[in-house]
């Protein structure tokens, strides 16, 4: 990995993230989310919180979290989940097919 710098967007200094050089890894990460009902509720019912399924490069996998990106070139929209929240990683690989260059 090599250190590179960004600016955000109106904050003006530099912020230091890792990031990839490498050929960055695809993952598919299967998280657990808040479930919400507004409002007065007779009962709770049978509620379970949703699971989704994000994919993104690799870009941290640490002790507390995940982060990932959107983009292969470059650091583009960037997700953190929270370890807790994260049921599965599941490394993604590319498939040539025949005809595919």
């Amino acid at each position: 990995m090599r250190l590179i710098s960004v600016t955000s967007p109106g904050e003006g200094e530099a912020v230091e993230l890792d990031f990839f050089d490498d050929e960055p890894t695809l993952v598919e990460v299967m998280w657990e989310d808040v479930e919400t009902y507004a409002g007065w509720n007779p009962e709770a019912g049978d509620v379970e919180p949703p699971v989704f399924t994000t994919v993104g490069y690799l870009v941290k996998d640490e002790e507390h979290k995940l982060i990932i990106s959107d983009t292969k070139e470059g650091l583009g929209n960037v997700t953190v989940f929270p370890s807790g929240v994260v049921l599965e990683v599941v490394e993604l690989e590319r498939v040539e097919e025949e005809g595919d260059e």
